[in-house]
């Protein structure tokens, strides 16, 4: 499975240290207790064709959450421009619901469970070199970085084709995967989320803190400098600031 400390991610896509890419995507719920038989059964089918066709490696996530009405309502008011003819209109009806909810439920949270998977995309680039053949194609394209897997060096650097590769994969394997079950692409955000809450599971009334890139709540994005292979002078290559992700992440990491 993907481990942090992660080497970068963007949109819903991480990249790990030993340079595979896995991409997070969030499952949608469905009724069932009150289905037929046979609506069951098409479920329980539809389900098993969804775990049949996952043919790489997969984490499943079930992750208990507690929605704290103050913080949602907050969220919606931050959202309505304050240039919009109905701001006021709206701004009233948030309120007087977020009171209507807190008076009738004595403060209480809602408990939910989200549903998460995240997948691996293709063969990390250590399996591809142990492989002789694909190894010398591999080479033939992208010479630096293969030395760099086959001596074992520490770079971080993510080549723009390879990222660009792994969006399409992404795109057609959540393609495929809606004709099963209800699947969606995770957003910066939501991914931001997955990877800090580690720090803060069993921990009581607390919320995890995000970064955001400004006060408008704009999902934030580890920062990665955009350079040039100093050998073709045509591939592009992103160097993800390793002091942007160990921000994400906090108490003490040890990679065994």
């Amino acid at each position: 499975m993907y481990q942090c400390p992660i080497t970068y991610y963007t949109e819903n896509l991480i990249f790990n240290l030993d340079k595979s890419c896995w991409a997070a995507y969030k499952l949608g719920g469905f009724n069932y207790d009150f289905l037929d038989d046979e609506a069951k059964i098409g479920i329980l089918n539809k389900t098993a064709r969804f775990f049949a066709g996952i043919t790489s490696e997969a984490q499943l996530l079930i992750i208990p959450t507690e929605e704290d009405d103050r913080e949602h309502y907050r969220r919606l008011r931050s959202k309505i421009h304050t240039d919009d003819p109905l701001y006021t209109t709206a701004n009233n009806h948030a309120n007087m619901t977020e009171k209507y909810l807190e008076r009738n439920s004595g403060n209480k949270k809602a408990n939910e469970y989200r549903y998460y998977i995240i997948v691996r995309l293709g063969p990390a680039e250590d399996d591809i070199v142990k492989k002789i053949s694909e190894g010398i194609q591999y080479f033939v394209k992208d010479p630096v970085n293969m030395l760099n897997v086959y001596m074992n060096l520490d770079t971080k650097d993510i080549l723009e084709s390879k990222l660009e590769s792994n969006k399409r994969e992404a795109e057609k394997w959540v393609d495929a995967q809606n004709m099963k079950l209800t699947i969606e692409s995770v957003g910066s955000e939501e991914l931001q989320w997955l990877l800090r809450r580690g720090a803060y599971r069993g921990l009581d009334n607390v919320r995890v803190p995000l970064y955001y890139k400004n006060s408008n709540l704009e999902p934030w994005e580890p920062v990665a400098d955009e350079v040039t292979d100093g050998m073709t002078q045509k591939e592009r290559i992103l160097r993800p600031r390793e002091r942007e992700i160990v921000n994400l992440f906090s108490g003490v990491i040890s990679v065994c």
